[in-house]
């Protein structure tokens, strides 16, 4: 049995699209978490807003 090794050309542009592959998730997740802090914050901010209305009443 002989397999076919890559060259080394081909195993450089298999790193480089394991890296752009990589790059891309690591932003859509890091869009998703400050996606989601962002909704944390402004629940945050509408409470105590509606705290603050609550003791005017």
């Amino acid at each position: 049995m002989s397999e076919e090794k890559p060259s080394e050309e081909e195993l450089k542009k298999m790193i480089d699209k394991a890296k752009e592959t990589a790059e891309k998730k690591r932003k859509e997740y890091a869009t998703k978490v400050g996606d989601l802090k962002t909704s944390d914050e402004d629940k945050e901010v509408i409470t105590k807003h509606l705290e603050k209305h609550r003791e005017k009443e």
